[in-house]
């Protein structure tokens, strides 16, 4: 079993790159899905931003107002570093328990590759325990595009956000397997099945 990483800024387009990746038979951890389990309510990390921001930062229903959080994280340094420091280690635990458990009850049906998807893997100093990083990316201008137009946030919010993240320039420089999402949704597919066919000896 393969074990690799895909990664990209916000925006990028990684998240559709790697459902297309699980269509194609791999098996995805994501990292994203694996947070917002843990950040339900008495979640390990739900528990961990009550007891530093207080109840303040929590909807009627009890779940966290990720708006109000967000607002706290982009706007001061140290918060977000706090927040980093807490979450990305119960993140990672998660994701390896995940993994163990796929070794563990492993099959002749066993995926080929198993890929972690991470949003900020090389921020994180995550991307040294993999041999193979898939890079996601687009143009500034399209990424900035998509945040305003497909998901509504203001210019000047996006922009705050795609500053704390590594340039895509860098993350190319880094990466074993570039996938240029600049084109059409066909293009894109095309580039990520002759990666795959690479790694698993099929036909792209």
């Amino acid at each position: 079993m393969q074990i690799k990483a895909i990664t990209g800024g916000i925006g990028s387009g990684k998240t559709a790159a790697a459902r297309y990746l699980k269509k194609l038979g791999a098996y995805i951890i994501d990292a994203d899905a694996t947070a917002h389990e843990l950040s339900a309510p008495h979640g390990a990390i739900w528990e961990k931003y009550v007891e530093h921001f207080g109840q303040e930062i929590l909807l009627p229903d009890g779940t966290m107002d990720r708006k109000k959080i967000a607002d706290i994280i982009y706007a001061d340094e140290k918060e977000r570093q706090w927040v980093n420091n807490v979450t990305h280690p119960l993140i990672k635990q998660a994701m390896e328990n995940e993994l163990a458990k796929i070794k563990e009850n492993a099959t002749t049906d066993t995926p080929q590759a198993v890929f972690f998807d991470i949003p900020l893997l090389f921020e994180t100093g995550w991307d040294k325990y993999f041999s193979s990083v898939w890079v996601v990316y687009v143009t500034p201008e399209i990424q900035l595009e998509r945040l305003t137009t497909r998901r509504g946030m203001a210019k000047e919010e996006a922009q705050r956000i795609i500053k704390t993240q590594m340039p895509a320039e860098e993350k190319i420089a880094k990466a074993d397997v570039v996938i240029n999402n600049c084109g059409t949704r066909g293009q894109t597919r095309r580039q990520i099945r002759e990666a795959w066919a690479a790694i698993t000896g099929t036909k792209p």
